[in-house]
């Protein structure tokens, strides 16, 4: 996910900070797609193609305010890039469908590495066979059969928070929240526990390989550091190849004969992208209950099972309507026309998942912490789609709920924390994220 807003709704929408050789670029650039588009016999989508502001790419709203002003398909540079922004989910989704031969997924290309390359960027027949096999995957594997192992890599956590010096900043917690997940998906997705003799050395290949979150463009480095995990997770399946395990996609893979380059590369690429993902939105969860102290307080006097589990599992997907989740990205292969309005073949198509969840008519007190309206009731999918669209939905979305679940119940079990300082989100480098200001003070009740 990556989130730059675009221009300024009052007036010309240029930043005087903003070096003249951008501006002219970008004003070349929207030049050249508003020919095409005329060549084509049809117009873009209202809105600017100035090149955006600092001030922004500070404003998470900033894409709604466009959206106030110009209806619900408008066109922004976004990454340097024209795009065209589609708002609605359902729109977003009949996008997809219809023009699903002329758009591909803005992501990586992992082709570098591993053939076919990621799920996210397959398309055709590969894109229908390996999600196929990996769908078949994540069902054979149940997470609950994993969840007293994973409830105590979170209650370490948890307690390591605790004991140490207060109060913590963000950086600090992210950094554990990593550690514990690289942990956790570890075991899910690869079939390794701590005390595999390679562990540390999977641990810091991966730290290694993407220090900072996910690849953005594969580099000689990346291509040498993924050799060295390669190498890890093809001698962890030879190992199970030869033993019984517990269930975990690797072994299944292993087992069904359907292990080649493609699947390891995508085994090893879902881990560190779900590690990077879900520490963001732990990151938000820890900020959520922070702000809403009573709610931890709520969940551990339910002395309902169910009733709590649902609660807990409500409080992540709160979170993930209020943040991380921000914007499904494809790319055009082709010219499209799209509702009336031009999209030139290489431009961006955007749609604005966050703006979506944030609709008053879907959602009421749209920008408030409420989880109870995920109680009781099933969110229809044209009103919620926090972890992606179609054929092209996360398959560990039920994963990362139940992690999350987790994350909260235990939390609710044995500690409190209070924010003892705070600022606004920042733009991190694929959407935004809390404050690094933000600082807690953590303690373990009775």
């Amino acid at each position: 996910m990556n989130w730059n807003a675009v221009g300024s709704v009052s007036g010309s929408g240029v930043s005087p900070h903003i070096p003249f050789s951008r501006r002219l670029k970008a004003r070349v650039s929207a030049a050249k797609a508003h020919l095409r588009a005329l060549a084509h016999g049809s117009k873009l989508a209202p809105g600017t193609l100035e090149e955006p502001g600092p001030e922004a790419l500070a404003d998470p709203k900033f894409l709604m305010k466009l959206n106030e002003r110009y209806g619900p398909i408008l066109k922004a540079r976004i990454s340097g890039k024209v795009t065209t922004c589609i708002f609605g989910i359902p729109q977003g989704r009949r996008f997809l469908v219809e023009h699903d031969d002329s758009i591909e997924g803005a992501t990586t290309n992992f082709i570098p590495l591993f053939p076919h390359g990621s799920l996210r960027q397959m398309v055709g027949e590969p894109h229908r066979e390996y999600r196929r096999i990996f769908a078949e995957a994540f069902m054979a594997v149940d997470i609950h059969d994993h969840e007293e192992a994973i409830r105590s890599i979170v209650e370490e956590m948890l307690a390591q928070f605790a004991a140490g010096n207060q109060p913590l900043r963000l950086m600090a917690i992210q950094i554990e929240l990593k550690r514990r997940l690289s942990e956790i998906l570890f075991r899910l997705v690869l079939g390794i526990t701590r005390d595999w003799p390679r562990f540390n050395q999977l641990l810091g290949v991966y730290d290694a390989y993407a220090p900072h979150g996910t690849v953005n463009t594969v580099r000689f480095e990346h291509q040498q550091i993924y050799g060295e995990m390669k190498k890890l997770a093809i001698a962890r399946a030879d190992e199970l190849r030869s033993g019984a395990t517990f269930s975990n996609l690797l072994g299944y893979f292993v087992k069904t004969g359907k292990l080649d380059d493609t699947v390891v590369g995508n085994l090893i690429q879902m881990t560190e992208a779900g590690r990077f993902d879900t520490m963001g939105l732990w990151s938000w969860i820890v900020k959520m209950l922070g702000d809403n102290p009573r709610m931890l307080d709520r969940i551990a006097t339910e002395t309902d099972n169910a009733a709590r589990v649902e609660l807990c599992e409500a409080v992540a997907q709160e979170t993930l309507r209020l943040e991380q989740a921000e914007f499904l990205m494809r790319r055009a292969t082709s010219d499209i026309v799209f509702d009336g309005y031009f999209i030139p073949k290489g431009s961006m198509v955007r749609v604005a998942i966050w703006a979506a969840h944030k609709d008053p008519r879907n959602f009421d007190d749209p920008f408030r912490f409420k989880p109870d309206r995920f109680i009781g009731s099933a969110i229809m999918k044209d009103v919620f789609a926090p972890l992606g669209l179609g054929k092209h939905r996360c398959l560990g979305a039920d994963w990362v709920i139940t992690l999350s679940a987790i994350l909260v119940e235990q939390a609710a079990s044995g500690y409190r924390w209070n924010i003892v300082d705070d600022a606004p989100p920042e733009r991190g480098r694929f959407h935004f994220e809390p404050s690094q200001k933000l600082a807690l003070e953590f303690k373990r009740v009775a």
